[in-house]
C-alpha cells in the first residue's frame, strides 16, 4: 500500500514514506453483532443476512426525499405526541415490512411501542426472517 504524503510536501522536501506491510487476512468491516446470551461478539464469525441487511437499510431511508418515491420510512412525519402516536409508529413499520412481507421474505411477528419520561416513543419490531429460519429484531432510531 502505497503511503500519501502530507500536504506541503514537494520532491524536495525530507518526507520518507513508510511502507505498511498488507496482512495476512484483511480485517473484516461489520457492523458490531451481539449474542445476547453469551454477550459475546457475534458479527466477527458471521455475517448479516442479506434479507436482514434490506430491512435494516429500509428503516435508514425515509421516503418522499430526493428520488425516494417507495419504500423506506417516513417516522418524521410522526411530530406530536398524542393517544395515536404508539398506533401511528405501528402502522408506519406495517409499511416498511410490507414489501418484505408481500415477497414472503419476513413474517412480523410482534411490534412494541414504549413511551419514555421524556414522553419520547420507541418502537421494536420482531420478524421471522423466512431464508435465514431465524428470529430478529429491529429497533429504529
Amino acid at each position: 500500500m502505497t503511503a500519501i504524503p502530507p500536504c506541503g510536501v514537494s520532491p524536495l522536501s525530507a518526507f520518507a514514506a513508510v511502507e505498511e506491510p498488507a496482512p495476512d487476512n484483511p480485517p473484516v468491516f461489520l457492523a458490531d453483532k451481539y449474542d445476547t446470551a453469551t454477550g459475546e461478539v457475534a458479527s466477527m464469525t458471521e455475517g448479516v443476512h442479506p434479507i436482514d441487511g434490506a430491512v435494516q437499510d429500509a428503516f435508514t431511508i425515509r421516503r418522499d426525499t430526493g428520488a425516494v418515491t417507495e419504500g423506506g420510512h417516513a417516522f418524521d412525519a410522526i411530530k406530536h405526541n398524542e393517544e395515536q402516536t404508539p398506533r401511528r409508529l405501528q402502522d408506519e413499520a406495517g409499511v416498511v415490512f410490507r414489501p418484505f412481507v408481500d415477497r414472503r421474505d419476513v413474517d412480523v411477528l410482534r411490534s412494541d411501542t414504549e413511551s419514555n419520561a421524556f414522553d419520547q416513543h420507541e418502537i421494536e419490531v420482531t420478524y421471522y426472517n423466512r431464508a435465514a429460519a431465524r428470529k430478529e429484531t429491529v429497533a429504529p432510531t
